[in-house]
């Protein structure tokens, strides 16, 4: 019974934000959302291993900073929550600063 009632929330909620969206021309994701996009920028939200510890949370500024002063090579860790951990070299933000 909980489970029925948690879909028919989540269908109504999705039934009230889809048709705003959609009238406005604006997507749900705040990321998606160009007047947002420096906004998110600036969120401290990175983190890249350095040997055996964990530097962050940095800006993407204060990541390609880290970059392009050596601190962070191809092969470095570096974390995002919406993408995990994987190589630096994998990183779009990156990918042309580090060798």
């Amino acid at each position: 019974m909980a489970f029925i009632r948690a879909v028919a929330i989540a269908a109504a909620l999705v039934a009230f934000a889809a048709p705003h969206a959609l009238a406005t021309g604006s997507r749900i994701d705040r990321h998606d959302r160009p007047e947002k996009a420096e906004e998110a920028a600036a969120e401290k939200v990175w983190h890249y291993a350095k040997g055996a510890e964990m530097v962050g949370p940095l800006s993407t500024a204060e990541l390609i900073a880290a970059a392009k002063a050596g601190e962070i090579k191809a092969d470095t860790q570096v974390h995002h929550p919406d993408a995990g951990w994987r190589a630096a070299s994998a990183v779009p933000e990156l990918a042309g600063l580090v060798s």
